[in-house]
């Protein structure tokens, strides 16, 4: 791809504490996850997460991070979610918006986070999620990162880049000694750069049990006392009974929802060329940090004049290597396609896939299965991407995902599954996505 995605900076080694901070979810920001499960569903979504402390960082074992609320910033897919300035729900307006909401950012009293949920997923750090806890850990004073599920799994960590300072005794001793020098002692001083991690004891506060309601009281003494009771009565006692368990948050944050849902929607209709999923490279003073530009492949594919069918898998290997200038291609795809359709398999992980998915589109049977089989299968490729490239990126895996798309584009076939796989995979790689 002509737009490759960057580590804001090159990895620094980690090094693990065993101290683990409190982490406090509050009742108002559990109702705004619980009230964004419900109304996303089954995709990831992500936002600034807006804290408070109890002491400080320099007092770890008494050290409690609030977390109060949400600021959405992005409504993914089932595999993805991520942003960055002036792309989809995050623009440059709602960064003013975010510290006028918020006065204490700016004050320092309050500080901004993050957190994105994992959906029917588990709960987990993936190497995405690592590499953005680095990225932004190595910018900030510290940095938060918390993840959830519908099971209500929450699982956070703590970063923050020090200098590491240790101090050795060295002796050395001369090993042909025969004029009985005594041995060299020697301080050996080191320092280096590492990024401290720490696992957080997270707490989520329940809100106190709240009473039947006066007036639901009420209209059941009514019901008691009297033989005829109004139908208004009624109708009152039904509404209060159908919405007491209904997931409430204020009006502020379902309109932050809608906007940022317009103007993800907005921006995918805007654009049609293929954008490389930016990191959370939030605050920063650059401006934008991309540009929606024709993709290599746009313009290398109105030069090409062998068709895709033709090609042997080395030439189409070539092909995409030139085109995108990345070493992730379709063998790459070929390979953990394979390994995703069957896990036992040994041997030709590298030739296609294709006669497995006509197979599958046989036994798919409903849009409930087919819908179920795309949000496993665009997981279970980034999962399994990471697994067998553990030191490749997000990019690469992006690029790998873009050729093995144009590759079943390419079969202009009208297989259903196929046509449903090409789908997802547009809407990753179309989307500035950075999570999972």
């Amino acid at each position: 791809m002509n737009t490759q995605l960057k580590t804001v900076n090159s990895s620094i080694p980690k090094f693990e504490l065993a101290n683990k901070p409190t982490v406090i979810i509050t009742p108002k920001l559990k109702a705004q996850i619980d009230w964004l499960h419900k109304k996303v569903g089954s995709r990831e979504w992500s936002g600034e997460l807006i804290t408070s402390e109890i002491n400080t960082i320099n007092h770890l074992d008494e050290w409690t991070i609030v977390c109060e609320d949400i600021y959405l910033t992005d409504i993914g897919t089932a595999g993805f979610t991520g942003y960055e300035v002036d792309k989809g729900g995050f623009k440059a307006a709602d960064i003013v918006d975010l510290y006028e909401t918020y006065p204490e950012l700016l004050e320092g009293t309050k500080k901004a986070h993050h957190i994105h949920t994992h959906h029917n997923m588990d709960a987990f750090f993936s190497g995405t999620d690592w590499s953005q806890l680095h990225d932004r850990g190595v910018l900030s004073n510290y940095f938060l990162m918390l993840i959830v599920n519908f099971a209500g799994k929450c699982i956070a960590k703590v970063a923050f880049k020090a200098k590491q300072k240790s101090s050795n005794k060295t002796s050395l001793e001369f090993a042909n000694n025969t004029d009985s020098f005594n041995p060299l002692k020697i301080d050996d001083e080191d320092e280096k750069e590492v990024l401290v991690v720490m696992d957080c004891n997270v707490i989520v506060q329940k809100e106190a049990k709240k009473k039947v309601s006066d007036k639901l009281k009420d209209i059941a003494k009514l019901f008691s006392e009297k033989e005829e009771v109004e139908t208004s009565y009624f109708e009152e006692m039904m509404k209060l009974i159908n919405t007491k368990d209904e997931v409430v948050v204020e009006k502020s944050f379902s309109e932050r929802y809608d906007k940022v849902e317009k103007a993800i929607e907005q921006e995918r209709k805007s654009y049609t060329t293929v954008y490389t999923p930016g990191r959370i490279n939030f605050p920063t003073t650059g401006g934008k940090t991309g540009s929606w530009e024709e993709p290599l492949f746009k313009t290398e594919e109105k030069k090409k004049t062998k068709k895709f069918m033709e090609m042997t898998d080395k030439e189409l290997s070539d092909y995409f290597q030139n085109s995108y200038g990345s070493k992730f291609s379709l063998p790459e795809a070929f390979i953990v396609c394979n390994y995703v359709l069957d896990p036992s398999l040994k041997k030709d992980l590298n030739l296609t896939p294709i006669n497995k998915f006509y197979q599958l589109n046989n036994s798919i049977n409903s849009e409930t299965q087919l819908s179920e089989f795309l949000i496993k299968f665009v997981v279970q490729m980034k999962n399994t991407f990471e697994m067998v490239y553990p030191n490749a990126g997000i990019s690469d895996y992006l690029d790998t995902l873009e050729a093995f798309n144009k590759y079943l584009k390419s079969l202009t076939s009208s297989n259903r599954l196929i046509k449903a796989i090409i789908e997802e995979i547009d809407d990753v790689t179309c989307s500035t996505y950075s999570f999972i």
